[in-house]
């Protein structure tokens, strides 16, 4: 499977430690859709990783999601819980980066308004959350 993973506030964390961090509730005892998909993920699966409106990096699964306190950065405390799900995975980074807003036709053609848990909106723009499932 392939996913994306908006990370503008956690990137430079998780870019270096070679992982994907997301808690399991948040200061109201939600845990949204978005975190929860942490679960999906499998060894080999693809992640794109985005922030700022480009892909930065791509990785690869190393293996399933397992619980985890939160790092001990100031990034992670965030009206966030302390306990989470944590996903390593083997991060290559893109030295060009790509602009999803250059890609908007094709990302809109691959989603069309309305989907489901789509990453994108009906503008072409990453939603507010964190680890989205991308269609084939």
């Amino acid at each position: 499977m392939c996913f994306i993973v908006f990370q503008n506030q956690t990137f430079d964390v998780e870019s270096r430690g070679n992982y994907l961090w997301a808690p399991t509730s948040d200061a109201r005892g939600v845990w949204f859709h978005y975190w929860r998909r942490l679960t999906q993920v499998r060894a080999g699966d693809i992640i794109f990783h985005c922030r700022g409106g480009e892909i930065q990096a791509v990785s690869v699964a190393q293996g399933s999601s397992y619980s985890q306190i939160a790092p001990s950065n100031p990034v992670y405390n965030l009206n966030w819980g302390k306990m989470g799900l944590q996903l390593d995975s083997d991060y290559s980074l893109i030295l060009n980066t790509i602009h999803t807003s250059s890609y908007r036709a094709q990302i809109m053609a691959t989603y069309p308004a309305g989907s489901h848990y789509a990453p994108f909106d009906k503008n072409g723009d990453g939603m507010q959350g964190y680890l989205f499932e991308l269609d084939d």
